[in-house]
């Protein structure tokens, strides 16, 4: 959840690849054989409503939470040893003070150095808990756990990566866990001239854990900003658990749940329901519960079940400590999947009061450009591209916003650059881009770009109830002339919280044919009204 699922997405276990559920096939048989049964016509309309599929009605595509996009070419580094010496300096505890825009740092992923290879959880967690902390301090800059994670076994010197990312400073580390004794090596290195400012060593046991992470932390921040306030004082001292054990849990449980697979999420809720039973109640144990409960119901088994589970578990890990982003996080989602938008950003923005989390920012333009607040998103998308560069959810939420405003150009160019870069599965850069190109007209190359995305999928087809998916058989039916049932399906996509009434009525091409219509007019005021209500 750090960065994520980083509403979690705050801390988020490395996501090795989101594998974007795609349901071209699934649901696109659904409308085939609709029309069998249904339409008299078939035989005529079978061949357009095929290509209509492909135009519009993919889904499945809600929390593709980030992509394997590498780094350039390895290149040589500067490699973290545990011998390395402090570099003293009249001003070694703080830093000149830099510009506002140079208060930016990236936190590498911390090698492990255990006797058991099996501990790199703990070093990709210790990794996240740095990273959030930072992020509750409002002055700087710090590059999401998304993309710092695509850093992970790169060997790259620090100024190549920092010239990446736009950042002055790199934090390399090492973690060493022998059963409970631990060691924790850190360096910190000014990118634009390769100086290393300082290195320091922590060591204690297990137990000693989160304050060693603290003082790492807090010395951090010493050294690029100065001081701290009072109110970031006590966010970066509050934990999310005081029992190690929990918190060990908690880095092996989202481990699993975050590879995105039945298995792996199943077993995470198992871990951690197991820990409730042997640990007590504990708030990130719940928040944990309703996380992976969460991406259950997005990419397993949608039933109301689950959903609820989701609910329930955020809501308990809330009255235990309402300063939980994972909570909220998960609080937000079991909103959203419901269809209601405007509580889900309110959650999102209580995420970003507790930490500049980057996935709460991409998601908040999304529905804001859902919403129609269009220029509210692309503020939240700039921040979420500044925060997490390399990740593709980032990029897309700035085209996004002006995707809903219909300036199809910007997204386009922005989505062809993502589906050239090298990703693992780039069905929803594929599925974005598509979607872009058919607005805009290019209904050849939108069909082109379908099918290379459905040819690239994995097969892991999601179950899901698609928030998106209303809108897009609405233009299906639209383009058959089936107006009933058109403006039915748009009637549902305003349930889910689709209140873009300015995107419907001017830049929606295939709804061209309902413009005139009484009941149209009468649902894009509906929406002006539900806008209205949003905004205040």
């Amino acid at each position: 959840m750090q960065s994520r699922l980083s509403v979690f997405w705050a801390e988020l276990k490395r996501r090795k690849v989101y594998r974007v559920a795609v349901v071209y096939v699934v649901v696109g048989s659904g409308i085939i054989g609709l029309g069998d049964a249904a339409l008299p016509a078939w035989d005529r309309l079978q061949v357009p409503v095929v290509v209509l599929i492909l135009i519009g009605l993919p889904i499945a595509l809600v929390l593709a939470w980030a992509y394997e996009i590498r780094p350039a070419e390895p290149g040589p580094t500067e490699t973290t040893s545990e011998a390395s010496s402090y570099v003293p300096s009249a001003g070694a505890s703080a830093l000149p003070t830099p510009a506002d825009d140079s208060r930016s740092i990236v936190v590498l992923p911390f090698e492990n150095l255990s006797p058991d290879p099996d501990n790199a959880f703990f070093s990709d967690g210790l990794t996240d808990e740095v990273i959030a902390d930072l992020s509750k301090i409002g002055a700087l800059r710090v590059i999401s756990r998304t993309s710092a994670m695509m850093y992970k076994d790169v060997k790259k010197g620090a100024p190549a990566i920092a010239a990446e990312l736009n950042v002055r400073y790199v934090l390399e580390g090492s973690v060493r866990k022998a059963g409970q004794d631990l060691r924790i090596t850190a360096q910190l290195i000014d990118g634009t001239s390769d100086t290393h400012l300082w290195a320091e060593k922590y060591s204690g046991t297990v137990e000693d854990t989160f304050d060693l992470q603290e003082q790492l932390s807090r010395r951090i921040v010493e050294a690029l900003k100065g001081a701290l306030t009072p109110e970031e004082g006590r966010r970066l001292a509050a934990r999310t658990t005081d029992d190690p054990r929990v918190y060990e849990l908690w880095m092996r449980a989202r481990q699993l749940a975050f590879d995105l697979t039945g298995p792996g999420i199943k077993e995470a809720i198992r871990l951690t329901e197991e820990g409730l039973e042997r640990y007590g109640e504990h708030a990130l144990l719940h928040a944990a519960i309703g996380v992976f409960h969460y991406l259950l119901y997005d990419f397993v088994r949608s039933d109301d079940e689950t959903l609820a589970r989701c609910t329930a578990a955020a809501t308990r890990a809330l009255e235990l400590n309402s300063d939980l982003p994972e909570a909220w996080f998960a609080m937000g989602f079991s909103e959203y999947k419901r269809g209601n938008t405007p509580v889900t950003v309110r959650h999102l923005r209580k995420v970003l009061e507790l930490e500049q989390n980057s996935d709460a920012l991409w998601w908040l333009a999304f529905l804001l450009s859902e919403a129609g607040l269009t220029t509210e998103a692309r503020r939240y998308a700039q921040e979420a591209v500044d925060r997490d560069p390399l990740t593709p959810m980032a990029v897309l939420s700035q085209g996004t916003a002006d995707l809903f405003s219909g300036r199809f150009d910007t997204p386009i160019r922005l989505l062809r650059d993502q589906a050239s870069r090298s990703t693992i599965d780039p069905v929803f850069v594929h599925w974005w881009l598509g979607q872009a190109l058919a607005y805009g007209g290019a209904e050849s190359e939108a069909i082109a770009t379908f099918e290379k995305g459905a040819d690239l999928g994995d097969g892991n087809l999601a179950v899901m109830r698609d928030e998106t998916f209303p809108r897009f058989v609405a233009q299906c039916f639209a383009r058959l002339g089936e107006f009933d049932d058109a403006l039915r399906w748009l009637d549902r996509a305003s349930e889910w919280g689709f209140t873009n009434h300015e995107f419907l009525a001017e830049h929606d091409r295939f709804l061209v044919p309902l413009r005139q219509d009484p009941r149209f007019l009468s649902l894009l005021e509906r929406l002006r009204e539900k806008q209205r209500a949003f905004e205040a």
